[in-house]
């Protein structure tokens, strides 16, 4: 899956495997960043691992609510 997502002149666009898809936001937002987290993280450190290893992630769904 491909997807990208954007937030720019109080419009939400996202885009999914070719389609896209547009939500204007509240203008309450207009004065505060905007951030988009989609992933794994982690606050333990990554030691005793061995040496390239990795995290994959894949979603099989996901929701953004607010």
């Amino acid at each position: 899956m491909n997807f990208s997502l954007s937030f720019l002149g109080g419009t939400i666009t996202a885009t999914v495997n070719g389609t896209t898809f547009t939500q204007t936001a509240a203008a309450v937002w207009d004065d505060y960043p905007v951030r988009f987290d989609l992933g794994a993280y982690s606050a333990a450190p990554n030691t005793g691992n061995p040496p390239g290893d990795s995290t994959q992630v894949a979603f099989g769904s996901f929701s953004v609510s607010h």
